[in-house]
């Protein structure tokens, strides 16, 4: 029996705006437990930056995506929609850009593949028929 291999997704042009980081199916489900921990954080009213479980997360994610060393972490660009304003250089603000476009292109795939990973829902019942 032939075994099915899954190809990883390409992200990138090869040295374009995201330096052609290869995405996997286990880089999207560490992603994915990333953002649920930071949306549970959120929910909390707690501090991210302070969290080990997401700073041992974000290592994962660092493992699985192998970034050049001074990409910030996509999860650092989650719910945030500019850098942050200590941030100094273009080469900052740039890497910091491309994470962010990493971090999008991670959530349309999280969100493509939940409803793969998730059974349907069942139908409502019928009602009976009333006499």
């Amino acid at each position: 029996m032939a075994r099915l291999v899954r190809k990883p997704l390409g992200y990138g042009n090869g040295g374009g705006d995201v330096g052609g980081t290869i995405i996997t199916p286990e880089a999207i489900a560490i992603f994915a437990r990333g953002v649920r921990r930071i949306d549970r954080l959120r929910r909390a009213g707690r501090n991210r930056w302070e969290d080990r479980p997401l700073l041992q997360v974000s290592r994962e994610l660092a493992i699985a995506l192998k970034p050049t060393p001074w990409r910030t972490c996509p999860l650092d660009t989650y719910r945030i929609n500019e850098p942050e304003s200590w941030m100094e250089g273009e080469l900052a603000i740039s890497a910091w850009r491309q994470s962010k476009a990493l971090c999008d292109r991670l959530l349309e795939l999280m969100h493509q593949a939940a409803p793969a990973s998730k059974p349907a829902p069942e139908p409502p019942p019928a009602s009976a028929p009333t006499a």
